[in-house]
C-alpha cells in the first residue's frame, strides 16, 4: 500500500514503527532486513523507488533517539557493557541460559534442529507451514494471481529469507522466545496468501488451521514452575525477621539477585514478598538512590564480586557489612560507600 501512496512521511513512519518493535527486541530486526531486501530485488529497476528507503531507515534510526539518549545521560552504559566488558560474550558462549535448546555450527542441521524447536510452538509442525507457504506462493505465481512485485509475494519471500537468515545467525544461543516474530510472520503471509483463493478455500482452510492448533495446544503452558514459589517467601519471611537486617532495611535499599544465568537478577518473587512484610525496596531503575543493596546468592559459589551487570554499576562502590546463611541461601547486605 505504501507503493501505491509513494509519500514519504509513509514510509518515515513505517520504518519508525517497525522500528519501536525492534526496540523490543533486536532479533525482529532480522524481519525488518528481509522486507528491505526483497523490496530491493522486486525493484532493481526503479532506482527511483529505491529513495523510499531512506526514509525508512531514517524513521527506524529515530526509533532509537530514547536509547540514544539514555546512553548519552549515563555516560554510553550499555555500549562499554556489550563492547568494552564483552558482555557480549554471555551470548556468544551460550552461558547465560539454564536450559538452551541445541544448536549447530553448521546450518545445514542448524536447519533441521530450528524446524524441530519451531514445531513444538507451532501446533503444526512448522516445516508443514513453510511447504504451504512456498507451495501456496508458486501455485498463485503460475496461475497469475501474484506478480513479483505482489505485496503477498514480497511478504512470503520474507518470511522465508527470514527464516533462513535465522538458521545461519542463531548458532551459538537459541531461547523459545527468539521463535515469535519469525512464526507470526509466516502465519500471517499465509493468511494473506489465503485469501487469494476462493472463499470456500479460504474458510476450509482457515478452519481446519484453526482446529489443528486447538487441538494441539501446547500443553507445557500449564505446567508446574520448576522454581518453587515457597523458597521465595522463606527467604522474604527470614530477612523481614531478621533484626540486624531490619535495622538497615528501613532505610532505601534495594534487590539483587545472583544465580546461575545473568537473567532476573530484580529478584521480583523476593520484592513481591518483601513488599507484603512491610519492607519496600526502591523500583528496578534506583539502584543509584538506594543506601543499601540486599544480594542474595542462589548459587552459594561465595563470588558475588566478581559479578557484573548495569544494576550493581548504577549502585556503584560498596563494601559488605553483613553476611547471612537464610534457608540454603547467603544473603548479603552491602552498604554504598562514598569518597
Amino acid at each position: 500500500q505504501l507503493n501505491k501512496t509513494n509519500k514519504w512521511f509513509h514510509w518515515l513512519i513505517w520504518g519508525f514503527s517497525y522500528g519501536v518493535i525492534v526496540n523490543f527486541h533486536l532479533l525482529v530486526a532480522i524481519t525488518f532486513l528481509s522486507l528491505v531486501l526483497v523490496y530491493l530485488l522486486t525493484h532493481l529497476k526503479q532506482f527511483r523507488q529505491w529513495s523510499n528507503l531512506f526514509w525508512v531507515g531514517l524513521g527506524f534510526l529515530g526509533s532509537f533517539l530514547p536509547l540514544f539518549i539514555f546512553e548519552l545521560r549515563h555516560n554510553f552504559v550499555m555500549f562499554r557493557n556489550t563492547f568494552i566488558d564483552k558482555s557480549y560474550q554471555i551470548f556468544t558462549t551460550n552461558s547465560n541460559l539454564p536450559n538452551p535448546l541445541t544448536t549447530s555450527k553448521n546450518p545445514i542441521i542448524n536447519f533441521s534442529l530450528l524446524l524441530k524447536h519451531f514445531g513444538s510452538w507451532t501446533q503444526l509442525g512448522f516445516v508443514w507451514l513453510l511447504i504451504a507457504l512456498v507451495g501456496l506462493s508458486i501455485y498463485l505465481y503460475w496461475r497469475g494471481k501474484l506478480s513479483w512485485r505482489s505485496i503477498e509475494l514480497q511478504l512470503a519471500l520474507a518470511s522465508v529469507t527470514a527464516f533462513m537468515t535465522l538458521t545461519v545467525i542463531a548458532r551459538s544461543q537459541l531461547a523459545f522466545h527468539y521463535f515469535y516474530p519469525f512464526i507470526l510472520m509466516v502465519q500471517i503471509s499465509l493468511i494473506v496468501l489465503l485469501t487469494k483463493l476462493k472463499w470456500q478455500w479460504q474458510v476450509g482452510l482457515l478452519t481446519l488451521l484453526l482446529c489443528i492448533n486447538l487441538f494441539y495446544w501446547p500443553k507445557q503452558f500449564f505446567s508446574t514452575s520448576n522454581r518453587k514459589i515457597a523458597q521465595f517467601r522463606q527467604v522474604s519471611q527470614q530477612v523481614a525477621a531478621n533484626q540486624q537486617l531490619q535495622t538497615y532495611l528501613r532505610q532505601p535499599f534495594n534487590v539483587f539477585v545472583v544465580r546461575e544465568t545473568p537473567l532476573a537478577v530484580l529478584g521480583w518473587e523476593y520484592r513481591y514478598f518483601l513488599d507484603y512484610l512491610g519492607l519496600k525496596p526502591l523500583g528496578t531503575q534506583q539502584y543509584r538512590q538506594a543506601q543499601y543493596l540486599l544480594l542474595i546468592d542462589e548459587t552459594g559459589k561465595s563470588q558475588v564480586t566478581k559479578v557484573k551487570s548495569w544494576e550493581l554499576s548504577q549502585f556503584g562502590e560498596k563494601e559488605k557489612i553483613l553476611e547471612l546463611s537464610l534457608n540454603s541461601k547467603k544473603v548479603y547486605l552491602f552498604q554504598k560507600t562514598v569518597k
